[in-house]
C-alpha cells in the first residue's frame, strides 16, 4: 500500500481500546456475580483467612454489647453488597435474608456499625478485599486464565486469555467502599 493510499486510525476510534486490557471494575453489588447465600459463605471464609484479632470478642458500646466477629462479618457482606450507609444496613436486615442470617437475632443499631468501622476500619478492609478477590475468581477462576497447553485448543486458550480482564486491585476497590461508606454516614450525620 502506497502512502497516498495509507489510512491511519483516527485517534479516540477505540480501534486501541480493543487490543488493551484493562481491569473491569467488580460490580457495585457482588451479587450478581455470586448468589446472596455463597457471599455469605464466601465472606465467612475471607474472614477466616485474614484471621483478624479482636481486643475483646464482645464489642460493648453504649447501644449494646454484639459479638466483634458478627459486625466484621454483617460490614463486610454488606459493603461487598453495596451497602454502604450504617443506616441502610440496619434498614436492610430485617428485609435480606443474608443479612439477617449474619445477624443470627441480634440486631445492632447504626451507630453501632460506625463504631464498629471506626475502631477496626483496617481489619474491615483487609476482609473486604480478602471477598472480593474471591468472588472476582469464581468469576475468572484460575484454570480460563491459565490454561493448560495440554487442552490441544490453542485458538480457545489464546482468546480466554484476552478476554479475560487483568486482575483488579482488591485493595484499592475495599479501600474506596470504606471510604463510601465513611462518607455516606457523615452525610447522614450533616442532616
Amino acid at each position: 500500500m502506497d502512502a497516498a493510499n495509507h489510512k491511519e486510525w483516527p485517534e479516540g476510534n477505540g480501534g486501541e481500546a480493543a487490543l488493551t486490557r484493562k481491569p473491569v471494575a467488580m460490580p457495585r453489588d457482588v451479587t450478581e456475580w455470586v448468589g446472596s447465600l455463597t457471599l455469605v459463605r464466601m465472606t465467612l471464609e475471607a474472614i477466616d483467612q485474614v484471621k483478624p484479632e479482636f481486643k475483646q470478642t464482645q464489642f460493648k458500646t453504649a447501644f449494646g454489647a454484639y459479638q466483634a466477629p458478627m459486625l466484621l462479618t454483617l460490614l463486610t457482606c454488606a459493603y461487598a453488597r453495596g451497602l454502604t450507609g450504617s443506616r441502610d444496613i440496619e434498614l436492610a436486615i430485617p428485609h435480606d435474608r443474608a443479612l439477617k442470617y449474619i445477624c443470627a437475632g441480634n440486631r445492632p443499631d447504626w451507630n453501632v456499625l460506625r463504631l464498629f468501622r471506626r475502631q477496626y476500619k483496617g481489619v474491615v478492609q483487609n476482609c473486604l478485599a480478602s471477598l472480593l478477590e474471591k468472588v472476582w475468581e469464581s468469576q475468572y477462576p484460575p484454570e480460563r486464565r491459565n490454561p493448560p497447553p495440554e487442552t490441544g485448543n490453542y485458538t480457545s486458550a489464546s482468546l480466554d486469555r484476552w478476554m479475560i480482564p487483568p486482575r483488579p486491585d482488591f485493595q484499592a476497590e475495599a479501600a474506596k467502599r470504606v471510604r463510601l461508606a465513611i462518607l455516606a454516614d457523615t452525610l447522614l450525620s450533616d442532616e
